[in-house]
């Protein structure tokens, strides 16, 4: 126990700097206790003595050696976590990480079967909460994440709503409708409207809108329709996206009725 506990400590004072773990271990810095306490109280012959030494120093040598693969395989954890969060916050390429984490080339279930698989999956799923903070924190609008998402081109919904860039997109709406509402209600700030959207985007936020079931009231604001008369409204470019989100809403709406029974 004690010869573990030891181990323990050891790995713990090195993970402050993770890449500090492994080089200890390699250049032999990592002490570890092999001291024993003899429990025995039968008289000893020499050969008896002989024997205990040879049995001790067997288990000596077993027991480093574990040890120190226990404390390589701390270190490696907490280094590659270390490592992708770093990665992630400092927005670097998946190309990049997979190269770093030996992984270059790879995709589909060869990726997946990579030892260092849950290392670039973390990645993935921290780089794309700094990029969606870095978005809200530079007010960055829904138009503007689709362009940055590559879909300056697009022309069919039903083309991209599976792909993963539109789950981010759907993600960054909203979250961005969330921070606009809170600052609307909080301190009056108006709602953002994008202005030269193009057609699919603004179908795209008005499905999102409806999907979220945001109020009449705010879907309007976000549409650029709540200071305009009923029939000023009527007569609005935007008004064929609000009636797109309303009929998403109550879809969305049925879906849920349905569900419950």
């Amino acid at each position: 126990m004690k010869f573990y506990h030891v181990l323990l400590v050891t790995a713990v004072t090195f993970l402050s700097s993770a890449d500090n773990v492994q080089s200890a271990i390699d250049s032999g810095q990592v002490q570890v206790s092999t001291e024993h306490t003899s429990l025995s109280r039968h008289p000893t012959t020499n050969d008896n003595i002989r024997s205990l030494r040879t049995v001790e120093a067997d288990d000596d040598g077993t027991s480093e050696e574990r040890g120190l693969e226990f404390v390589s395989k701390i270190g490696s954890y907490f280094k590659n976590n270390y490592n992708v969060s770093k990665w992630a916050a400092k927005g670097k390429s998946e190309d990049y990480v997979k190269e770093k984490l030996g992984m270059t080339g790879l995709q589909g279930e060869r990726l997946k079967s990579h030892p260092k698989y849950k290392y670039f999956e973390s990645f993935v799923i921290q780089e794309e909460a700094h990029r969606l903070n870095r978005w809200l924190a530079q007010n960055v609008t829904p138009y503007d994440a689709w362009l940055k998402l590559g879909f300056a081109r697009a022309d069919d919904l039903a083309a991209i709503k599976d792909t993963n860039d539109f789950r981010i997109y759907k993600r960054y709406v909203t979250e961005f409708d969330n921070r606009a509402l809170h600052n609307f209600v909080a301190a009056g700030i108006p709602v953002p409207v994008s202005s030269g959207a193009s057609n699919i985007e603004m179908i795209a936020r008005a499905t999102v809108l409806g999907i979220d079931k945001r109020s009449k009231f705010y879907a309007k604001m976000a549409l650029g329709l709540d200071k305009l008369t009923e029939a000023e409204m009527v007569g609005h470019s935007n008004f064929v996206y609000y009636k797109y989100y309303l009929g998403v809403f109550e879809d969305a709406g049925k879906n849920k009725r349905t569900k419950a029974t």
